[in-house]
């Protein structure tokens, strides 16, 4: 089994954790599924929720040995209320 190794998320692992946020809700998540969202609408969404979670060191991510992400922990629950600004 590889090692894993925990760390705080930052703008490294930015593009990779809203990856894999996509991954985990879009498609599964009823309310996505139901009200038809696209993966480009919810890849801003994704993408503004880990930017947040960055600047106020929200959220950890895990990664194996090899580097590859394999899993976060989005601390949405602690975030301000935010406005997102989707054009």
């Amino acid at each position: 089994m590889d090692a894993l190794r925990y760390s705080l998320l930052t703008n490294k692992d930015l593009d990779s954790t809203a990856d894999c946020v996509v991954r985990t809700f879009l498609y599964d998540e009823p309310m996505t599924k139901n009200l038809g969202i696209t993966e480009p609408e919810f890849r801003v969404f994704a993408t503004e929720i880990c930017s947040k979670c960055v600047r106020e060191k929200l959220s950890y991510v895990c990664k194996n040995e090899k580097g590859k992400l394999i899993s976060k922990d989005i601390g949405e629950k602690y975030c301000k209320l935010m406005e997102l600004k989707i054009s």
